[in-house]
């Protein structure tokens, strides 16, 4: 487990940094690609972490957050059609911030959590 939440958190601070810069370099379209290359990374940790129940017990912060996911992408897959480009618009502001408390999660469980209780005295 705590090889894979390392190597997740790895990832995901340099699709995010290697993202950002190109994207501030090529000023197109890569930052919309990015948002789904990281999206799709981060979803893919989320399905993993779900399946082995790993910080996904009631009242974490992992489990707010995949609540908060999963309501938004059934937002996103149909119920909110009519309403669809302003959702779409809010969710470009939204998606970075939401990456950025995904990779906060990540982290706080490598370093913190994972820890042998002696290790935080």
């Amino acid at each position: 487990m705590k090889e894979f939440k390392t190597i997740d958190v790895i990832i995901q601070v340099f699709l995010i940094i290697g993202i950002s810069i190109k994207s501030l370099l090529n000023l197109d379209q890569t930052f919309l690609y990015g948002y789904f290359i990281i999206g799709g990374c981060q979803v893919t940790s989320m399905i993993v972490h779900h399946i082995n129940k790993w910080h996904t017990r009631e009242g974490s912060r992992r489990f707010y957050y995949h609540r908060i996911t999963a309501i938004t992408l059934i937002m996103v897959a149909g119920f909110m059609i009519p309403f669809l480009p302003i959702v779409w618009g809010i969710l470009l502001y939204a998606a970075p911030v939401l990456s950025a408390c995904y990779l906060f999660i990540c982290c706080g469980e490598v370093f913190y959590a994972a820890k042998r209780p002696l290790d935080l005295i």
